[in-house]
C-alpha cells in the first residue's frame, strides 16, 4: 500500500501508523522534527528493509545541512566531501541533539549500548544534473538554465553547495568576482564610489572593530559588466 501524503507540522496524522518505508521529497524544505517524528512509525511488521530515504537540493537553513556537516559529508567551502560519498555512518539523538559516529563501537563507548541500539544508518549521496544522463541526453536547455542562474542559486541548484546562502543574506564572498588587470578596466564609463562608515569605537569589549570601507563602482551599459 502506497500513500501520498504532505509533511508540515501535521505528526498527528501519523499517530498509531506502521510503515515500512517514507520517501520525503525536497527533504530541505522540511522541518526536522516533522522528519525525524517519521523514523518513529518505521515498526511494521514487514521483513523489508524499514527505512527513510530522502531527496533535496542545498539549502544553508535546512536542518539536512547542520545534518550533513556534523556528519561529515561537507567539505569546509560546503560542496560534498567524497571521500565520504556514500559512506555510511551512525547518528544518535542524545537529549535532543543529534551526533553521528563513524562506528557502532564509538557509539557505545560514548553512550552505552542501549544507545547503541537506537542508533541508526545514515548515508549521503552527492549527485549533480551532470550525473542525470537522461537530461543530459534528452533536455540539455534545463542545464543551460542552471548554469545561467545568479551566483548563489547556481552554486547550490548546479554545484550542489550547502554553505551559499540566498542574496541579501550574510556576506559578499570574494570567490564570487573574477580578478583582471585594472588595463583591462573601460574608459570613460560612469562610476561611483559609497563609503560604509565605522560606529563602533574600540573598547575593552572589542579592541579592534569594523574600519570605515569604501568601494568604487564602474558599470559597462554596453556589455552589462561592472568593475
Amino acid at each position: 500500500e502506497v500513500k501520498c501524503h504532505h509533511l508540515d507540522g501535521n505528526q498527528d496524522d501519523w499517530q498509531g501508523t506502521q510503515c515500512t518505508e517514507f520517501l520525503v521529497d525536497e527533504a530541505q524544505q522540511c522541518k526536522e522534527d516533522d522528519v525525524w517524528y517519521l523514523t518513529s512509525r518505521l515498526r511494521s511488521k514487514s521483513e523489508k528493509k524499514h527505512q527513510l530515504r530522502m531527496t533535496c537540493n542545498p539549502l544553508n537553513t535546512s536542518f539536512l545541512c547542520d545534518w550533513l556537516t556534523k556528519g561529515g559529508y561537507l567539505l569546509e567551502s560546503g560542496l560534498p566531501n567524497m571521500e565520504m560519498d556514500g559512506v555510511t555512518t551512525y547518528m544518535v539523538q542524545v537529549a535532543g541533539e543529534f551526533h553521528w559516529f563513524s562506528s557502532l563501537a564509538k557509539v557505545k563507548a560514548t553512550y552505552g549500548s542501549a544507545v547503541e541500539r537506537s542508533a541508526l544508518k545514515f548515508v549521503y549521496y552527492s549527485a549533480t544534473v551532470y550525473d542525470n544522463p537522461y537530461i543530459r541526453k534528452f533536455n540539455p536547455s534545463y542545464i543551460t538554465k542552471l548554469e545561467n542562474l545568479k551566483t548563489v542559486e547556481r552554486m547550490r541548484l548546479l554545484e550542489g553547495n550547502w554553505y551559499a546562502k540566498v542574496e541579501n543574506d550574510g556576506f559578499i564572498d570574494a570567490e564570487w568576482f573574477l580578478p583582471i588587470p585594472r588595463r583591462e578596466v573601460p574608459l570613460q564609463i560612469p562610476s561611483i564610489r559609497c563609503w560604509d562608515f565605522a560606529s563602533t569605537k574600540p573598547h575593552e569589549g572589542n579592541k579592534d572593530p569594523d574600519w570605515t570601507r569604501g568601494v568604487k563602482a564602474s558599470y559597462d551599459k554596453e556589455s552589462g559588466e561592472f568593475y
